[in-house]
């Protein structure tokens, strides 16, 4: 079945929802200490799920509108309590704008293609929020609807979880079935003992929960490309430690060093 653009709104709302908090964490690293750094990003389809006709067009019109999203005035203000974020970068942020040309989506037949190229502390922030965008549009393209009891089962999950003692975060941003499952996901889950907190800055911001996220692995393989496999960890750590263990970055902040 072959998709013309419909759907004329855009998904994702708010620059901050389209990202996880270890993507400004390592953004961070990447504006200050490699601002020449040049980098391609692939999308990979493990499970080769093979995407409806059209679905590149409906992709590339939504990543279109992610270029009219900056930093409202209080998410910038509620930026700027996050102490270990150094305030050059959450300033440089505030100005920031996606460039859709960045991005190549091309679709044969039901395969998906998108590729990202450009300086990595642009280019970075692209990851959470394309892949986010690909499932949501996966989902609504193909018809899938919540399930009638979505979010009774949202509180039984908390309610398993809680009464095991367990800790937990919520990372789903990037695999979600939609924007507004997650963001109940999150407002129903923060009633619940060892609710610790989100990777989703938006959601953390809108519901008062802890951010959470240190640094993916795309972080250590940067540094693999650029230094030598055998120099990645070393020098993760070694950029890691000077740019949040500084005591003039992260004074009296505990977690990131």
């Amino acid at each position: 079945m072959a998709y013309s653009i419909r759907i004329r709104h855009p998904l994702i709302k708010s620059i901050l929802d389209t990202l996880d908090l270890y993507k400004m964490t390592m953004g961070s690293v990447a504006f200050h200490d490699f601002p020449h750094a040049r980098v391609t990003y692939a999308f990979i389809n493990r499970g080769k799920t093979p995407f409806p006709e059209g679905f590149a067009d409906e992709l590339r019109n939504q990543i279109e509108m992610l270029a009219d999203l900056t930093l409202s005035r209080s998410e910038f203000q509620w930026l700027n309590t996050i102490r270990f974020l150094r305030p050059t970068f959450i300033e440089w942020f505030n100005g920031y704008h996606f460039h859709p040309s960045e991005v190549t989506v091309v679709q044969n037949g039901g395969e998906l293609k998108v590729n990202i190229n450009g300086p990595w502390y642009r280019t970075i922030f692209w990851e959470v929020g394309v892949m986010a965008l690909i499932s949501e549009l996966y989902f609504t393209l193909r018809g899938v609807k919540k399930a009638p009891d979505w979010i009774e089962r949202i509180h039984g999950k908390g309610k398993l979880l809680s009464e095991n003692g367990c800790h937990f975060i919520d990372f789903s941003t990037r695999r979600r079935f939609s924007g507004e499952v997650q963001d109940m996901v999150v407002s129903v889950l923060k009633n619940y003992a060892g609710f610790l907190g989100t990777s989703n800055p938006y959601l953390a911001y809108k519901h008062g929960v802890p951010p959470s996220g240190t640094f993916a692995h795309e972080y250590v393989q940067f540094m693999a490309a650029y230094y030598s496999p055998r120099l990645a960890n070393p020098k993760a750590t070694e950029h890691w430690s000077r740019h949040y263990c500084d005591a003039s970055a992260c004074a009296g902040v505990t977690g990131m060093c």
